[in-house]
């Protein structure tokens, strides 16, 4: 039964949404594609990661490694899955 508590994994759907908040973002001035992700997310300074824009983030070309992440289905994971990341 579909209750509050069931989750549902957005997977890639949530690229669309993302993308579309940050277009709406940018088109009001209020987001530059070119703004390094450290201002706005000061955790993932250092390892060569501060040049990293927005841009190359949405066009993929941040340059990455992969990153063996997991599931993200609770809190703690999703935490784990960003102190991973950065």
């Amino acid at each position: 039964p579909l209750t509050p508590d069931v989750r549902h994994p957005l997977y890639s759907f949530s690229k669309l949404v993302t993308a579309t908040v940050l277009a709406r973002l940018r088109d009001e001035g209020l987001l530059d594609w070119d703004t390094p992700v450290v201002a706005w997310l000061p955790e993932f300074a250092g390892g060569g990661k501060d040049p990293i824009t927005l841009r190359h983030c949405l066009t993929h070309a941040a340059g990455i490694p992969a990153v063996p992440l997991g599931g993200a289905r609770t809190e703690a994971e999703g935490d784990a899955c960003w102190k991973s990341l950065c």
